[in-house]
């Protein structure tokens, strides 16, 4: 018998009437509001999008495909470290039910390490565009004002510490120096001659000493200094890496990625493209612009006007006959994305993991910012299913 089992497969074998309790656990999932987190997210056609599959050879999966996804939402959606999401989730019967599984109390998962294994395979496999490309036809049915375009660009900070000891200092070298050993070998060249080797013998030496003096620590810390100088000018293109900034676009309070990179971008000339990747996600015209005053720029501007798009940027030239129209658009269109656009950063940040990420490489801070967004715009979408059904009955 399999330790843990998917709840699809065990159900059908619960035929006596003590176990309708599990019932009343699956109808007060449904109830709450992470049962109404998972009704808005399309999890198969995720995972399927994503090329994940059960195994037929091997150990088998504790997690199926579907429950993968559904374990980066549940992680952004808590906030919880990798430890304590597996402390949770082998004792609370709601998020198993989310994740699809069920996990017998006397044999729990013990290695939480699993939770970073799943993160790294999808991280792998992620393609932002195909997964929002989901997320927008699920979501557009109950979505309003579709021909209303915000957008606007953050940054989300990476997790890091501040050099401000040896050990620090010590890893960005050993970090460094790895990599200009790959680059060389990939490239077939000689590595560039350096003193990394007799650094590497003093920090040694220094580390197992167990009181150092002060004018040691100064100049190895001056020699480590001097190595790191050194690297960096021989591995041209490595640079600093604060974080991933983005832009986002905004269609009735809900943010799309249109741009990724860990590379400084200007916003402003974006605009074009956040235009174009509304129409194509929800096949339906812009007509309205609200955007932060850097995208003002006269290439947008002659373009919006070339195809009819109103906008909130402050008018240049002579006022036109329905000027005083155009200045009440505008300053609505300023207000909503002020409050909503700006908001949802904030918002995001906050309660969903994104204001320090934690990740270890670039394909994992990619993925914990997709599920972050995502899932804080699956919460807005529980209130516009429940008012779209209450119209419609």
């Amino acid at each position: 018998m399999a330790k843990i089992q998917n709840i699809s497969e065990i159900h059908p074998t619960l035929g006596f009437t003590e176990f309708d309790i599990l019932e009343k656990y699956r109808k007060s999932f449904n109830e709450s509001e992470l049962g109404k987190l998972h009704s808005v997210f399309p999890f198969e056609c995720m995972a399927k999008a994503a090329g994940l599959s059960d195994r037929r050879l091997g150990r088998r999966n504790i997690f199926s495909p579907s429950a993968k996804i559904a374990l980066m939402v549940l992680k952004a959606y808590t906030g919880f470290s990798d430890r304590q999401l597996v402390e949770h989730l082998n004792g609370n019967i709601h998020y198993q039910i989310f994740c699809g599984i069920m996990i017998p109390p006397s044999l729990p998962i013990t290695n939480f390490k699993i939770v970073s294994s799943i993160r790294n395979e999808i991280a792998s496999r992620l393609d932002i565009d195909s997964f929002q490309e989901i997320l927008a036809s699920h979501w557009k049915p109950y979505l309003d004002n579709l021909h209303v375009c915000m957008t606007d660009a953050t940054c989300y900070e990476s997790h890091m510490r501040f050099p401000t000891d040896m050990k620090l200092l010590w890893e960005s070298l050993e970090w460094l120096y790895r990599h200009i050993c790959r680059h060389c070998r990939e490239l077939g060249i000689r590595r560039p001659r350096n003193k990394y080797r007799n650094v590497v013998e003093s920090y040694l030496s220094y580390c197992k000493k167990r009181k150092r003096r002060a004018s040691r620590t100064r100049m190895l810390k001056r020699r480590m200094i001097k190595l790191l100088e050194k690297l960096l000018s021989q591995r041209d293109g490595i640079h600093n890496e604060y974080g991933a900034k983005v832009n986002n676009i905004q269609i009735d309070g809900i943010s799309f990625i249109e741009h990724l990179s860990f590379k400084a971008f200007n916003e402003g000339i974006r605009l074009k493209d956040c235009i174009r990747m509304q129409q194509k996600l929800m096949n339906v015209r812009v007509r309205c612009v609200a955007a932060d005053s850097i995208y003002a720029n006269n290439a947008n501007r002659k373009f919006c006007t070339k195809y009819g798009i109103s906008t909130s940027f402050v008018r240049k030239g002579r006022a036109a006959k329905d000027e005083p129209l155009r200045k009440v658009l505008r300053s609505e269109l300023s207000k909503e994305r002020t409050t909503r656009l700006e908001g949802s950063f904030g918002t995001q940040k906050q309660h969903y993991s994104l204001s320090r990420i934690k990740a270890r490489n670039r394909k994992t801070e990619i993925l914990w910012i997709f599920f972050g967004i995502h899932t804080a715009n699956a919460i807005l979408m529980i209130e516009k299913i429940r008012n779209k059904t209450a119209k419609a009955a």
